[in-house]
């Protein structure tokens, strides 16, 4: 659910915390006997970069998230003594699924996630890492982990930066319908992994974006250093 607190009923925060914070709890409630039969196993919760971070205008999801990743470290620390079986918790930055199409929206605005976002692929892949080699938190995308670090260091000023971005995006961008998405009943567009943004914007994923930046920014550094070698 995006957008003010009290411009939205609260019957479109509630399914916001159940799927995200109750989902993952009914979840573990269904793996975890067979995996204390078993005495091993691995449950990964997909928490977000807004469970490090808190996200404007969806102060909800935020709560949610904040809570899974308390829900994913207590749990952790509550099964210690059963050295196989793990916890994980990865936090995406903004990947590239139907979820914007399926999310409430009551801003009057049309949501722009910009280009950096990461394909579906991409956490899927850090997935079956988790799997073969189980970790406590994971990253995706340097934005997440960038969120994580900046709030950990420097919360008010991060908490700041955050909101100014997001009430300047706001006041920028396009309008756009006011939505309940998928909260209270389904929609039949979006019911795969891909939500082609980058089919649309014709634009790489953020990984490969990333990847060029930090590329060029190393040429350019490169002769900077050459020229001055020069003079």
């Amino acid at each position: 659910m995006f957008g003010p607190l009290l411009d939205a009923p609260l019957d479109l925060h509630r399914p916001t915390i159940a799927v995200n914070l109750l989902g993952a709890i009914h979840g573990a409630y269904a793996v975890l006997p067979h995996f204390l039969d078993r005495d091993r196993g691995t449950l990964i919760n997909t928490v977000s970069m807004g469970g490090w971070a808190p996200i404007p205008f969806a102060a909800a999801d935020t709560a949610s998230k904040f809570g899974l990743r308390g829900f994913s470290a207590s749990l952790r620390q509550e099964l210690a003594r059963h050295r196989p079986i793990h916890v994980c918790g990865v936090f995406p930055a903004i990947v590239d699924t139907p979820g914007l199409e399926h999310g409430a929206t009551v801003t009057g605005r049309r949501l722009n996630p910009g280009h950096l976002f990461y394909p579906a692929e991409a956490e899927a892949e850090t997935f079956i890492r988790l799997v073969r080699r189980p970790r406590d938190a994971v990253a995706v995308g340097w934005p997440a982990r960038l969120a994580q670090v900046g709030y950990a260091l420097a919360p008010y000023p991060t908490e700041h930066l955050m909101g100014l971005g997001f009430r300047h995006a706001l006041d920028r961008a396009d309008p756009g319908p006011r939505t309940h998405g998928a909260l209270r009943d389904p929609l039949p567009q979006g019911t795969g992994a891909d939500g082609g943004r980058h089919a649309r914007k014709g634009v790489p994923s953020a990984g490969a974006l990333s990847a060029g930046l930090a590329a060029a920014g190393a040429c350019a550094a490169l002769l900077v250093g050459v020229a001055a070698a020069q003079l």
